[in-house]
């Protein structure tokens, strides 16, 4: 069925939506880098639209590997970061430090990690995504909002009321669907990144 539309989402989760983001051709990268038309990922992704086919979780300390090996995976697969990333492989990390935080969310499909979402909160700055990653033949079919949202609706249960990201140009449309909103480039140590901003509506933990 239809996704549901952003006013909902952004009404339950309790994001201030940004301005709409552009509507382009969608393609995601394999772990090959070969471009997937948006078509295939649809037939390829049908298994994965019930909503009850993919299972959202917190992260158990022996997915970390895992979890890095994804994070490396999807780094070497941004067109500008790839060079930057094989030249200093040591600094790519994995959610270690969300997972102190027990900030990790996982997404399961058919008993496997399909992707995972890391939030970071801070004593004296704003709550922050940590790192978005799914798998490349599982992207475009929604798992990656999922995670989004639900990082987003555990901070705002956390009581944030704002949460950044540093974003990598393939990723900037995911965060504007869900209520981001671009404040100016910056850099990782990889290559170029905007950093984008939400408002969120912390929730009431004493209630």
């Amino acid at each position: 069925g239809a996704s549901a539309p952003a006013e909902v989402l952004y009404e339950k989760f309790g994001i201030t939506a940004g301005a709409p983001a552009p509507r382009r051709r969608c393609f995601t990268r394999s772990s090959a880098s070969r471009l997937t038309p948006w078509s295939r990922l649809r037939r390829r992704g049908s298994e994965v639209s019930d909503p009850d086919a993919i299972v959202l979780r917190p992260a158990k300390s022996a997915e970390l590997p895992a979890l890095h090996d994804l994070t490396w995976r999807i780094t070497l697969a941004e067109p500008a970061y790839a060079d930057q990333a094989r030249a200093q492989p040591h600094l790519i990390e994995g959610p270690a430090e969300a997972f102190q935080q027990e900030g990790v969310i996982v997404a399961e499909h058919a008993g496997r990690l399909a992707g995972y979402v890391a939030v970071l909160r801070h004593a004296d700055a704003p709550a922050e995504i940590d790192g978005l990653f799914v798998e490349p033949e599982l992207q475009q079919v929604g798992i990656g909002r999922r995670l989004l949202l639900a990082g987003l609706e555990r901070l705002s249960a956390e009581g944030a009321d704002r949460v950044t990201v540093v974003a990598s140009p393939a990723a900037i449309r995911v965060y504007e669907a869900c209520g981001f909103r671009q404040l100016g480039p910056t850099r990782t140590l990889f290559g170029p990144a905007t950093l984008m901003e939400a408002k969120l509506s912390p929730k009431d933990s004493t209630g």
